[in-house]
C-alpha cells in the first residue's frame, strides 16, 4: 500500500489534508478543509487498489467506484454525512464526504464501562427510535449499510442525533476488485465478525434484515458491555445475552430475539416493521433512569443552573401580616368567582346520564409517548441531556433532477468557449459537447458556486462533485455531456469555461 498522505497536502486544488482519521482494508481516512467552502471541515476516504490487482481489472474497478460513489451521491438524508465529490489521482480514488463532529457510540461505551455502567433499556430504545427511520428510508432507496456497529454510529455534537458512518460499498467494491473483473461477492467478508448476519458472511448476500441483525447485535452490546463473541456461541449460532443484561422488559427481548435470528425469513422483514412492534408494546414497566452520557464540555447543551429556591412556611406563632382594604376586597371578588366556577362544575356533573362515566385517558404506547423522559439534571456542570425519545419522519425521498442540455460547438477554428447560465438543484442546466478525434478536453468553472457531473453518450456518470475535469484525446470522436449542479444553495448562475486541445496537451483522465 502507497504511504500516507501528508499533512498540508492539497489535492484538486480543493482539498487540504489536516491529520489521518484511520485505516481500513481499502485505503485510509483523512480530515481535510475544502477550500472551496471556507475551510470547511469534511473526511476524505482513499482506495488503493491491492498491489496485485490484474490491470485488465482496473478499467472496471474505476467504474464500480463511480457506481458505488454515485449510490452515496442520491442519499439525502440528515442522520448521514452527504456526499461531496469523488475523483482520481493517479491509482488513488477519493470519495469526499461531510465530517461529523461527535462521538461513536464504541467510545461512549468504553467511557461507560471506565465507571462500571452500561447503556440502559431506555437508552437503547432511544437509539433505535432514531435509527429506524433512517434504516427505512435507506432500504427505500434499495440500499444496504452493511456494516452497522458502534463505531459507525455517531452521537452527533449539535443536535444529539445519531448518524451512520462507513457504508460497506467501498468494502464491497475493494473485494470485487482484488478478486478480478468477473469477481462475485460470494464468499465475501463485509461487515464485522459477530455483527454480521450469517448470510452476509458466508455468501455476500446482504438484506434489509441484515441490517436489522446488525443493529440489534450493537444494542445487545451496549446493554450488556459485553463484545459480540462473548455472547454468541459459534457452534450453535444461539445467542447467550439475557444473562448479561440489566432490567430489560419481556417484550424488548422477545423482539431483540427475533431480530438476532440465524435465519433472515424468521427475522422482521424491514425497519418500519420493528418500529412498528416498538410502537405496539404496551404496558412496559419503566427501567430505571439511565446514567447520562459523558459528554465533553464542549458538547454540553446549556450550563447547569442552580437548585430551585425553597419556601418556607411562617412559623405557627408569627404574626399575620396586616391586609389594606383593597386586598380584602380583591380577596371577596376571587371567592365569588371561585364559587362560580365550582356551582357551574356541579351543574355539569349533575347533567351527566347515571351509569356512564367520563372514559379514561387513552394508553400510551411504547415509542414515542411511553419511553420514560430520561432525566435532566440541574446540578451537574457539563453535562448534556439526552433528547427526549421522539421518532423522526425519514426524509422524503428525492425526486430525480431533470437533467436539460444543449449543443455547445466549437467553430471557425475557435477552441475555447465560454457560456454563462442558470441552473437549480430540480431542473440541471447542461451542455453536449462533440469531442474531435485526436483532440483532448478541459472543462471548468469559471464563476459560481456549481460543481460538474459529467456523463458519457450512455448516460454513464464518469466524474461528479468537481470544478473541473479533462479528457484525454482519442481516435475516434467522444461525446461528453456537462451538467452544473448547485452545491450550497438550490439555484445558482454559473460561468462555464470549455477548451479543445491536440493529442498529448492534457494529462488528466474522465
Amino acid at each position: 500500500m502507497q504511504p500516507p498522505i501528508s499533512p498540508g497536502t492539497t489535492l484538486q486544488n480543493r482539498y487540504r489534508v489536516l491529520e489521518p482519521l484511520g485505516k481500513g482494508g481499502f485505503g485510509r481516512t483523512y480530515l481535510c478543509e475544502d477550500q472551496t467552502r471556507f475551510n470547511e471541515l469534511c473526511v476524505l476516504k482513499e482506495f488503493i487498489p491491492a498491489a496485485n490487482t490484474p490491470t485488465e481489472s482496473l478499467g472496471k474497478a474505476r467504474e464500480l467506484f463511480q457506481r458505488e460513489a454515485q449510490v452515496l451521491y442520491q442519499i439525502h438524508h440528515p442522520q448521514v454525512p452527504r456526499f461531496r465529490a469523488s475523483f482520481g489521482e493517479g491509482q488513488q480514488w477519493f470519495l469526499a464526504q461531510d465530517f461529523v463532529a461527535g462521538k461513536t457510540y464504541k467510545t461512549l461505551l468504553e467511557e461507560r464501562l471506565s465507571g462500571s455502567q452500561t447503556f440502559s433499556e431506555a437508552e437503547v430504545l432511544h437509539l433505535m427510535l432514531q435509527l429506524l427511520p433512517v434504516l427505512t428510508y435507506l432500504h427505500g432507496q434499495n440500499i444496504i449499510h452493511r456494516d452497522i456497529s458502534p463505531d459507525n454510529i455517531i452521537l452527533r455534537e449539535k443536535d444529539l442525533l445519531p448518524v451512520l458512518i462507513d457504508f460497506g460499498v467501498v468494502k464491497e467494491l475493494a473485494q470485487r476488485v482484488e478478486g478480478g473483473e468477473e469477481a462475485t461477492p460470494k464468499g465475501t467478508t463485509i461487515g464485522k465478525l459477530g455483527y454480521a448476519p450469517t448470510e452476509q458472511l458466508r455468501t455476500g448476500q446482504a438484506y434489509p434484515n441484515s441490517d436489522l441483525y446488525a443493529l440489534a447485535v450493537t444494542a445487545v452490546v451496549l446493554m450488556t458491555g459485553r463484545k459480540p463473541h462473548e455472547l454468541l456461541d459459534q457452534a450453535t449460532l444461539t445467542w447467550r445475552w439475557i444473562p448479561w443484561l440489566p432490567a430489560v422488559t419481556p417484550q424488548v427481548i422477545q423482539l431483540l430475539q427475533r431480530m438476532l435470528s440465524p435465519a433472515p425469513k424468521n427475522r422482521p422483514q424491514s425497519a418500519q416493521e420493528v418500529l412498528l412492534a416498538l410502537n405496539s408494546l404496551q404496558g412496559l414497566a419503566p427501567p430505571p433512569a439511565p446514567p447520562q452520557l459523558k459528554l465533553t464540555p464542549k458538547m454540553a447543551s446549556a450550563p447547569a443552573t442552580g437548585a430551585p429556591p425553597v419556601f418556607q412556611p411562617a412559623p405557627a406563632n408569627s404574626p399575620a401580616p396586616p391586609q389594606s382594604g383593597i386586598s380584602w376586597a380583591i380577596g371577596a371578588v376571587t371567592l365569588l368567582v371561585l364559587a362560580g366556577i365550582a356551582w357551574s362544575l356541579v351543574r355539569a356533573l349533575g347533567d351527566t346520564p347515571r351509569g356512564t362515566s367520563s372514559p379514561p385517558p387513552p394508553a400510551s404506547t411504547l415509542g414515542v409517548a411511553s419511553l420514560p423522559p430520561l432525566p435532566v439534571p440541574t446540578s451537574t456542570p457539563g453535562v448534556a441531556p439526552l433528547p427526549s425519545p421522539v421518532v423522526s419522519t425519514p426524509a422524503p425521498t428525492p425526486s430525480a433532477p431533470v437533467f436539460n442540455s444543449q449543443p455547445l460547438t466549437f467553430s471557425g477554428g475557435v477552441n475555447r468557449v465560454q457560456v454563462s447560465g442558470h441552473s437549480s438543484s430540480d431542473q440541471l442546466s447542461g451542455y453536449q459537447i462533440t469531442i474531435p478525434p485526436d483532440q483532448g478536453l478541459s472543462v471548468r468553472v469559471l464563476s459560481g458556486p456549481v460543481t460538474l457531473e459529467i456523463k458519457d453518450d450512455q448516460g454513464q456518470v464518469l466524474q461528479m462533485g468537481v470544478t473541473s475535469w479533462q479528457a484525454t484525446a482519442s481516435d475516434s470522436e467522444q461525446q461528453v455531456q456537462v451538467y452544473l449542479v448547485p452545491n450550497q444553495t438550490p439555484e445558482a448562475d454559473f460561468i462555464l469555461e470549455a477548451d479543445l486541445q491536440a493529442s498529448g496537451a492534457l494529462s488528466g483522465s474522465p
